[in-house]
């Protein structure tokens, strides 16, 4: 498995085991904390995305003005 995929893996189930514990224990650092984790493993996934695709078949930019 490659270290990023890994990475996203380990930030997934732990943003969703600390979500759980969060609800269970009624804290909302913990909540936060799992909320945060589970962002963090969906931006690596975005960016692992972006940086592997060609810029062309991003398809054209829009002007800018």
């Amino acid at each position: 498995m490659k270290p990023l995929v890994l990475l996203r893996f380990v930030l997934m189930i732990a943003g969703l085991a600390l979500f759980g514990l969060g609800i269970r224990q009624e804290s909302d650092v913990l909540r936060w904390s799992g909320i945060g984790a589970i962002a963090a493993a969906v931006a690596i996934r975005f960016a692992l995305r972006l940086r592997s695709e060609p810029r062309e078949s991003r398809g054209p930019r829009a002007p800018l003005g």
